[in-house]
């Protein structure tokens, strides 16, 4: 596995981005809420599932993780998704592997930061 520390403020740009896109603070914390809440147990999914080379549920995993990747707009974590799942289908194992680590260690700062930026976001704008 791969570090999983984060850079302060990595993914701001990212956040501030969905509350200016979406426009609507509310919905913001609910998705952010809700990515927090789940995001590491996707990340796990796939872990769980490549340890036990099971394919049906590597595809399923990281479909999962696609959508979740590309609903919070991380570009960059999206693309690495769809390359480590065409390795997979390529039977690339190495480089799924390697894309993989990446990817779960990608997901989980992502987590972390979402839920600094959800606490420092619902501090100063209040219900």
């Amino acid at each position: 596995m791969t570090d999983c520390s984060l850079e302060p403020g990595e993914f701001t740009p990212l956040f501030e981005n969905l509350v200016h896109r979406f426009g609507d603070d509310a919905f913001v914390v609910e998705m952010l809420s809700i990515f927090v809440a789940d995001g590491n147990a996707a990340a796990d999914r796939l872990t769980s599932a490549i340890l036990r080379s099971d394919d049906s549920s590597i595809r399923n995993s990281l479909h999962s993780l696609k959508n979740i990747l590309g609903t919070m707009q991380s570009g960059s974590l999206f693309m690495l998704a769809e390359r480590t799942a065409e390795a997979f289908r390529n039977s690339n194992v190495a480089q799924a592997r390697t894309d993989a680590d990446e990817l779960v260690s990608g997901t989980r700062r992502l987590v972390l930061a979402a839920g600094i930026f959800l606490g420092e976001f619902t501090k100063a704008s209040p219900p």
